[in-house]
């Protein structure tokens, strides 16, 4: 599952299909149905989002690089 939001502020909140990447806002992708949504002055959409980002994040397990191979 993708969870793709941004909350801006109290009041704020955008979703969308789009992918966040320079290609899909930037123009790139006319072939494709990106969509993008900004809710302004909804503060309890706003709080539902932001209780789910949390749910997300306490969820989440700490991202650990792969370490390098070694070479011999």
């Amino acid at each position: 599952m993708q969870h793709r939001f941004v909350i801006c502020d109290d009041a704020r909140i955008g979703f969308g299909s789009v992918d966040f990447t320079r290609a899909a806002v930037g123009g790139m992708s006319k072939n494709r149905a990106e969509n993008f949504n900004l809710f302004v002055g909804v503060p309890g959409l706003v709080k539902k989002y932001a209780t789910e980002f949390e749910r997300l994040r306490a969820a989440a397990a700490p991202y650990v690089p792969p370490k390098p191979e070694s070479k011999l």
